[in-house]
């Protein structure tokens, strides 16, 4: 119990640091990525691509929250030619937050973690047709281009299932207003 509410002040204690900062207010993104399927029931790792619309706020220096939207823009084949897995990702919709860093003033280094809901369409895979929701999580890093402008590589857990798990390296652009 004690523990807990360590942890809860701790929490709230970042929420405050440098609230009063004029930070990056709004941002609207694109990243691209490479999504990478690991089913334990195929040897075999598919790799779709996608594409992600991110929008979000500061809260301050430490926490940001982000919205995303995104569809596949690519699907991915394994197996034998005459049955073959394709893997496609219909849609993926989420909310995230993020705590960052910053070192030097370029560079942002920080970690995201919230949920994620995927449409996917694999076929001769009845376990994966249709929705999946998961606690998603990960880290990347953002450099500043410019003061409007950032560049960013991340990885991502969107989906982390028993049945299987969606992976993701991306890379963006986000202009802040």
């Amino acid at each position: 119990m004690r523990l807990n509410l360590l942890l809860v002040a701790f929490a709230l204690g970042l929420l405050n640091i440098g609230s009063a900062a004029a930070v990056d207010q709004r941002y609207v993104g694109l990243q691209v990525s490479g999504l990478e399927f690991d089913d334990p029931s195929n040897t075999e790792t598919l790799e779709p691509a996608g594409v992600i619309g991110r929008m979000g706020g500061s809260l301050n220096d430490l926490v940001i929250f982000e919205g995303r939207v995104g569809a596949g823009i690519s699907d991915d084949s394994s197996g034998p030619e005459s049955n073959p897995t394709t893997l496609d990702m219909k849609y993926m919709v989420g909310g995230y937050a993020l705590l960052r860093g910053n070192v030097s003033g370029t560079l942002f280094p920080y970690v995201i973690a919230g949920g994620t809901l995927v449409d996917l369409d694999a076929s001769n895979n009845p376990a994966v047709q249709g929705t999946e929701t998961s606690l998603s999580y990960g880290l990347g890093f953002d450099a500043a281009v410019t003061t409007k402008m950032r560049v960013g590589v991340e990885y991502m857990r969107y989906i982390d299932g028993s049945d299987f798990n969606l992976d993701a390296i991306a890379i963006g652009l986000a202009a802040r207003f």
